[in-house]
């Protein structure tokens, strides 16, 4: 949540954010170098959990063994990595020509917002899922 949260800053400063106004401080190049910084170390926040929490969900939704889980989530890591990689650029390229880089990068935060909020509330559902689950166990 750090990750995404820092993202979202690094993305506005990196702009700079319509958010933020024309400002003459806003347009500054050392503004937008810190939230390329911040959106280069806040990646490493995103990236580096992903393949132990797939790990994690593959051994418990699926009855496989340790070698095949590893396997599996090394494909499907790999292959997401990969159609991302592709997609990424072509579509920042598409609204970089029509609407921007400005808005391009806004357009950029608040779809992290959006992924954000999904996690938090995706992650509370998992909680309250998780201790129902316990709760019904004990029974």
């Amino acid at each position: 949540m750090i990750g995404k949260f820092l993202m979202i800053i690094g993305v506005l400063l990196m702009g700079p954010s319509f958010i933020f106004g024309y400002l003459y401080l806003m347009k500054n190049k050392y503004i937008m170098t810190l939230g390329i910084c911040i959106l280069g170390f806040s990646t490493s926040f995103n990236i580096i959990p992903l393949f132990p929490l797939l790990m994690k969900e593959i051994k418990h939704k699926y009855n496989v063994t340790a070698c095949e889980v590893t396997d599996l989530a090394s494909g499907l890591y790999t292959a997401a990595f990969g159609v991302g990689t592709i997609l990424g650029p072509l579509i920042g390229a598409y609204l970089e020509a029509c609407y921007g880089f400005q808005m391009t990068t806004d357009i950029l935060a608040f779809t992290i917002m959006i992924l954000f909020t999904i996690m938090i509330v995706r992650g509370e559902y998992k909680k309250k899922q998780r201790s129902t689950l316990a709760l019904k166990s004990t029974d």
